[in-house]
């Protein structure tokens, strides 16, 4: 029938490879945006129906040309968004594959192919970790782009890899720090949801990165309220403690209250005169903001609460 309508199907092609090849051709850098969103989200449904294609050179370079600083934002948007439904669909695939229903290992064959790694659903599962670890720089980013839908979408999206556990949780737990800092109430509430999960199952891989996340829901404030304004904004911290208060052990939130500070050691009094403008605003702001949230903060007992006195008084 393809062959017959002479759209340019040769012997042997197949239907799906015929309509990558034509989606292709309006995915170039002349295309109208609007017609090229439309090109980028029905070819990476096309993947996902054929997700071998995702590796594909040709269609990699599509989508890493969606993430280029001189594209429109409603491009990376498509790509997320479609990226999402993959990775959810695959999701659902695995549920159905592992089953709810308890299963005893002496009546359950091996499966051969899935045992030597040539199974379907053990290719789509690295198809997925591999196209996570690609664009997840680019998703961060974008979690932070505004406090709207572009922002919305991304966030949507990074829930999802740390639901599935596709993620670094050492890479994204920063983000999800600066999140907890919106003014949104439902970014700030996913954002919680995500910190509260990473720290109930990589609690010691994380709390490495706490610092990074504090220095960026500063800048992430900044970028909204101004840096004379971080005054003014309170609640991030008493949030961030309760997570680390959910642990029995005091040892958490002890750790915490340590790092909280450790950016003011850059101010030793030697080289404070060898910062730069810059580096001198950043620690001013950085302890604008703590010492604003800090004032809302509950600690549990005299250990914690020596904790912050303790390293001022060492700062």
């Amino acid at each position: 029938m393809f062959l017959a309508a002479e759209i340019g199907m040769r012997d042997g092609e197949s239907v799906v490879s015929l309509i990558v090849k034509h989606l292709i051709c309006f995915c170039g850098n002349n295309a109208a945006v609007q017609l090229k969103r439309i090109a980028i989200k029905n070819l990476i449904n096309v993947c996902i129906s054929t997700p071998k294609l995702f590796l594909s050179p040709q269609i990699l370079k599509i989508m890493d040309s969606a993430f280029k600083e001189e594209s429109d934002i409603s491009l990376q948007d498509a790509v997320i968004n479609e990226l999402g439904t993959f990775l959810e669909l695959e999701e659902k695939k695995t549920i159905e594959r592992n089953g709810l229903d308890n299963k005893d290992s002496k009546t359950v064959e091996l499966d051969v192919q899935v045992f030597h790694g040539r199974s379907a659903s053990y290719v789509n599962d690295g198809i997925c970790a591999s196209l996570v670890q690609r664009y997840l720089p680019h998703v961060l980013r974008n979690c932070l782009y505004d406090q709207d839908e572009h922002s919305l979408k991304a966030i949507q999206f990074l829930q999802l890899i740390v639901r599935v556990g596709f993620a670094n949780p050492k890479l994204c737990i920063p983000t999800i720090i600066a999140l907890e800092s919106s003014n949104v109430l439902l970014i700030r509430q996913v954002a919680l949801t995500m910190h509260e999960d990473l720290f109930d199952k990589h609690e010691s891989l994380i709390e490495s990165s706490y610092v990074d996340g504090l220095k960026m829901a500063v800048s992430y404030r900044k970028k909204f309220v101004g840096g004379k304004n971080l005054i003014h904004e309170t609640g991030f911290l008493k949030n961030f403690v309760k997570v680390s208060h959910s642990d029995s052990k005091t040892t958490s939130t002890k750790k915490f209250l340590k790092m909280l500070w450790r950016p003011l050691n850059t101010l030793d009094t030697e080289d404070v005169f060898e910062k730069s403008q810059q580096e001198l605003a950043d620690v001013r702001d950085y302890l604008y903001f703590i010492v604003a949230n800090f004032s809302g903060v509950t600690l549990k007992n005299q250990d914690e609460n020596k904790v912050p006195k303790r390293k001022i008084i060492q700062s």
